[in-house]
């Protein structure tokens, strides 16, 4: 090796023609390094010079899995430190319209460590995006699974006398897809406390409301109501009472 550069090669240009092409091999470098091409034939030489940068080594993605709207963050390493002027990076989208990205960012100077903040949009079920950076030759991937945002609060009057109704109020952690986004009810004893089956959020809505229905009870119970979405379960006791 020379200068990143494999030195001495022959090549042989065909009968008939005025040129060859030819491989140039070359070593990972710590900085931008410029080595020079020379080709001689019978005496005569021509030289052309050939600049190799730090390559792009590694390429992830944290968390690889979030709620539509949470974002995540790119985590792009060099082989080495950037050059003078940064290291320009390009990033695409398989779908821009679940996760985009910006088409390119920038290695600071002197740095081998990039984070980039990414956003995404709300979805109705599990959307897997792949993520690619590109420099030079190398492209890499990462993936980043966007799903419904899970409940994060299950809220409602802790005690109602029996035969009464009691409006109860689900949140979710980040807004509603477009199709308004269904969260499962469950009721462990609807003979006391019922519940309907799932209940909607809006589109662009973090809460919705939702009716429990209580039945004449002759001594006090509880009833544990639970609300379910993205595997993600909220529960609050009730307390009915004759």
């Amino acid at each position: 090796m020379c200068n990143g550069f494999e030195a001495r090669v022959r090549i042989q240009v065909p009968q008939g023609t005025s040129q060859a092409t030819f491989t140039i091999g070359s070593s990972a470098v710590a900085t931008a390094t410029t080595g020079t091409i020379t080709a001689t034939l019978y005496g005569a030489s021509a030289r052309s010079s050939l600049t190799l940068q730090p390559a792009l080594t590694s390429f992830s993605v944290s968390p690889t899995s979030a709620p539509g709207g949470a974002g995540a963050t790119l985590i792009l390493y060099l082989g080495a430190l950037a050059p003078s002027g940064g290291w320009q990076v390009n990033l695409s989208s398989s779908n821009p319209s679940v996760v985009s990205v910006p088409s390119t960012v920038t290695v600071p100077a002197g740095s081998r460590y990039l984070q980039v903040h990414i956003t995404s949009t709300p979805q109705c079920s599990s959307t897997t995006v792949t993520l690619t950076a590109s420099s030079g030759i190398t492209a890499l991937n990462a993936s980043l699974t966007v799903t419904p945002p899970p409940v994060s609060n299950l809220t409602f009057t802790s005690s109602v006398k029996g035969g009464n109704l009691v409006t109860a109020t689900v949140s979710i952690s980040y807004p509603a897809c477009a199709q308004g986004l269904s969260v499962s009810l469950l009721s462990a004893n609807p003979s006391v406390a019922s519940v309907p089956p799932s209940v909607t959020v809006a589109a662009g809505q973090k809460s919705t409301t939702f009716v429990i229905t209580t039945y004449h009870v002759s001594t006090t119970a509880t009833v544990n109501i639970s609300a379910t979405s993205n595997n993600v379960t909220k529960s609050k006791i009730l307390t009915v009472t004759p």
